[in-house]
C-alpha cells in the first residue's frame, strides 16, 4: 500500500470500528467492495455507506446501486470516504444525488511510542464508564453537546456497548458531568471518537482531559497510534497534545425532508 500509513490508519479504524459493532440497531449489507448498514434511527452516523473500493470501471454504477438501497430504506444516511477510497468523480454523482457536505475534516494521528503525553488537569476529573447509568450520563452528554435528541442517548449507550473492548469517559467538574469521550483500540491503534463538552463548560480544558486520558490507556495497552477526526474547536487542543494532521475525511449525508 502506498501513500502515508498514517493517513491509512485513519480510515481503517473507523471501517473496523463500524465492522466490530454487534447492535441490532444496525444491520450491515452483504457488499464486499464497501461497508453499507442500514438502520430506522435518525441520524446519518447510524446508516450509510463507508469506504467504498468499487472495482475499476464500474465506480459509478456501484456508486449509484448503493445509493439506490440507502434512499430506499428512507432514513438519514452518510457516505463516507478516507483517503484510501476517496474519489472526486464519485464525490460528484454522490452530490448529484442531493447529498451534503460540510467539506473536509481532518484526519489526526498521534505517535503514542513517542508523544510526551502531560499530566492532567486535576480540576477535571475522568472516569471510564462501568454501569449502565454511567453510560446513559455520558451519552447525555453527549447529544446535549451536539445538540441532538435526548432521547438517543441510551441508543449510543446500547451501540457503544455492542462493541468488545469500547471505553466510554465521563469528565466531571465539581462532580457534574460536562464532557466524554469513546475510545476503542483496534489493531494497535487508539481511535478516539465522540469527544464533547458541554456548552458552559468549554475552553476549560474538559476535551483535553478526555483524550488525554485515550491517549495513555491506548498506550498502557500497547497501541503505537491514536487517530481521530477533528472538529475545527477541538483541532488546536489535538495538535498540543501531538496529534499531526496526516490526512482529511469526507462525509456527505442526506436527511429526508419533513
Amino acid at each position: 500500500m502506498g501513500g502515508d500509513p498514517r493517513a491509512a490508519m485513519v480510515e481503517q479504524h473507523y471501517v473496523g470500528l463500524l465492522t466490530e459493532v454487534e447492535t441490532p440497531h444496525l444491520r450491515r449489507m452483504p457488499d464486499t467492495d464497501v461497508l453499507v448498514y442500514l438502520s430506522e434511527l435518525p441520524l446519518p452516523i447510524f446508516s450509510g455507506a463507508v469506504s467504498p473500493h468499487f472495482a475499476p470501471g464500474t465506480e459509478l454504477e456501484r456508486a449509484g446501486q448503493v445509493l439506490d438501497v440507502l434512499f430506499a430504506n428512507g432514513h438519514p444516511f452518510q457516505w463516507w470516504t478516507g483517503p484510501l477510497s476517496h474519489r472526486s468523480d464519485v464525490a460528484e454523482l454522490v452530490e448529484s444525488r442531493g447529498l451534503v457536505g460540510e467539506g473536509p475534516v481532518p484526519g489526526m494521528h498521534a505517535d503514542l511510542a513517542t508523544v510526551s503525553l502531560p499530566e492532567p488537569d486535576a480540576r477535571v476529573v475522568v472516569e471510564r464508564c462501568q454501569t449502565h447509568e454511567e453510560l446513559l450520563e455520558a451519552n447525555r452528554v453527549f447529544t446535549e453537546a451536539f445538540g441532538m435528541p435526548e432521547g438517543l442517548a441510551a441508543t449510543f449507550a446500547e451501540v457503544w456497548s455492542g462493541m468488545a473492548g469500547a471505553i466510554q469517559l465521563v469528565a466531571r467538574v465539581d462532580g457534574v458531568a460536562v464532557g466524554c469521550a469513546t475510545g476503542a483500540a483496534l489493531g494497535g491503534v487508539m481511535g478516539v471518537y465522540n469527544v464533547g463538552t458541554l456548552e458552559a463548560a468549554r475552553r476549560h480544558g474538559v476535551g483535553r482531559a478526555v483524550t488525554l486520558e485515550l491517549m495513555r490507556r491506548g498506550r498502557e495497552q500497547g497501541c503505537h497510534s491514536s487517530i481521530l477526526h477533528a472538529s475545527e474547536l477541538g483541532y488546536p487542543v489535538y495538535r498540543a497534545l501531538g496529534y499531526e494532521h496526516v490526512t482529511d475525511v469526507h462525509q456527505r449525508v442526506w436527511v429526508p425532508e419533513g
